[in-house]
């Protein structure tokens, strides 16, 4: 972070993406050190976001809760710093990267409707094995 006054403004942009995701309110002067390594070590306020969108779901669905604590989640002083962070990034965007889109009303009562038929991630119906087999015996 070479350029002063960018540095400054992209730490104020991490703690307002602290305080959207998690509703608590950071004095900027008593976190600017962490943030400041945070963005040294190459992580961005994205990979922020990533991480505590997950574990506030994480939160919801799952019985382990876990703290959102901002010295806990970064994790700086550690023998190796943010390697937790890391961790715990790789988790968050596996997760976003598997997650799958709600269903709109009308998938949601076809779904009910039709026989469960595998379907690929395109959209298009994998054939049964009678379709397969009539296929070959029919010229």
């Amino acid at each position: 972070m070479s350029d002063e006054p960018v540095s400054v403004q992209i730490v104020g942009e991490m703690a307002s993406i602290w305080q959207q995701q998690t509703k608590q309110d950071l004095h900027l002067r008593t976190v600017e050190r962490i943030f400041f390594k945070f963005l040294q070590e190459g992580f961005s306020g994205d990979d922020l976001r990533c991480v505590l969108t997950w574990v506030k779901w994480k939160n919801t669905t799952c019985d382990y809760k876990r703290q959102i604590n901002l010295r806990l989640i970064l994790d700086h002083d550690g023998e190796i710093p943010f390697a937790k962070f890391a961790c715990d990034l790789g988790e968050a965007r596996a997760w976003e990267r598997n997650r799958r889109p709600a269903m709109t009303p009308k998938q949601q009562v076809l779904s009910q409707l039709r026989p469960q038929v595998g379907e690929t991630l395109t959209g298009t119906e994998i054939p049964t094995a009678g379709e397969i087999l009539k296929r070959i015996v029919q010229p």
